[in-house]
């Protein structure tokens, strides 16, 4: 790619993240669960439904949840107070996974051991939002999968050191390792792919976006939420998952933007644009 555009691709690219209005739409019916503004709606997702949320920078990340009612139990409860920590932790036990509503990157979210614990984690959560969402804790592997233009990059295992992974083994410890791809096993690398691939689909997502996974007790993959608009510095899991599929940081942001732009010409016209700048 001409160095040239680089500059003009990534103002582009960050109008077309930000001007972005309509997030999904539903392809057939389905039970789910959608998390916005710390409201939680469960309702019957209709075919043709397009679930909508304002700029970017009024909300960070929009989620969309399937419930599978017949083969799990339900995994998370709404928490306003910490009366509804407690009967949180009666459902699920310990350890629970407490989080804000509407944050993203695990600010306010912490993973109680034990009863004592559970006011403080709630007073922390409630900081970030109304309400916060208490879940049942998956102890296993962490794992996550790009999904761009409708396949998969190669899936990241993520191991820290710390309780879990939070905001400073994201983006402060040293000791966070990545491993990409996440599995040495194409059989169990093709799961998680046709799994990533499955999720997207199902919520109606096109273009791209990342497929987060923890490894449930009986080894298989649980998939926590499809992000819409997951991290995108040189230093992010989907760069780095592009980057071992042969993608560099300035390809992977053109192949971005032509996920959301269906008229051929209008690409065209912009990328004639930046090799006359």
């Amino acid at each position: 790619m001409n160095n040239k555009l680089f500059p003009l691709l990534l103002v582009v690219l960050a109008v077309v993240l930000l001007a972005s209005n309509s997030l999904y739409i539903v392809k057939e019916t389905e039970r789910g669960v959608l998390l916005k503004f710390g409201e939680v709606v469960e309702a019957d997702l209709q075919p043709g439904l397009h679930i909508k949320a304002p700029l970017m920078h009024e909300v960070r990340k929009f989620e969309a949840r399937v419930l599978t009612l017949d083969t799990r139990p339900e995994r998370f409860l709404t928490v306003e107070k910490k009366a509804d920590a407690v009967l949180a932790a009666e459902e699920f036990g310990y350890p629970l996974i407490l989080k804000p509503s509407t944050q993203g990157s695990s600010v306010g979210m912490t993973k109680v051991f034990e009863a004592g614990e559970l006011g403080a984690a709630v007073d922390l959560a409630l900081r970030f939002a109304d309400s916060a969402l208490a879940e049942r804790c998956i102890v296993g592997d962490e794992m996550t999968v790009a999904v761009l233009q409708g396949e998969a990059l190669p899936s990241i295992c993520i191991e820290t050191p710390r309780v879990f992974y939070d905001y400073r083994a994201k983006y402060e410890a040293d000791s966070t390792e990545y491993r990409c791809p996440g599995t040495d096993d194409p059989a169990l690398e093709a799961v998680y792919a046709k799994l990533a691939v499955a999720a997207f689909d199902v919520l109606g997502c096109s273009g791209w976006g990342r497929v987060d996974f923890m490894t449930c007790s009986d080894g298989e993959p649980q998939v926590l939420e499809v992000n819409t608009v997951p991290g995108m510095t040189s230093h992010s899991l989907v760069p780095m998952a592009a980057k071992a599929a042969g993608i560099e940081f300035a390809d992977l942001c053109w192949r971005i933007l032509e996920t959301s732009i269906s008229d051929q010409s209008e690409l065209t016209h912009i990328e004639a644009a930046a090799n006359d700048a």
